[in-house]
């Protein structure tokens, strides 16, 4: 629906820092090292050689180890085979 808005939204790293602490609840959110967050680059290439953007991929550091964050929406207006939660 509005995916260009949602990337350029979420290439701020405030804006991941925000959603971040939104689903990270109490003192664990504390424990993320924001000034890490990292972009990556979400481009990708299948087995088939086919390229694939993807939405926002970021990685950040929680106490000693990197996790990665990937930002993830969908327009579908149907059901998604291979996304259970999409409807």
């Amino acid at each position: 629906m509005h995916d260009e808005t949602y990337k350029k939204l979420f290439a701020f790293p405030r804006m991941v820092e925000d959603l971040l602490r939104g689903f990270v609840a109490g003192p664990q959110a504390d424990d993320i090292d924001f000034s890490t967050l990292e972009k990556l680059s979400a481009e990708y290439v299948s087995d088939e050689l086919l390229k694939r953007h993807g939405d926002a991929v970021w990685r950040v550091r929680l106490r000693e180890r990197w996790f990665i964050c990937w930002c993830c929406w969908s327009s579908s207006r149907g059901t998604s085979r291979g996304w259970p939660c999409a409807s």
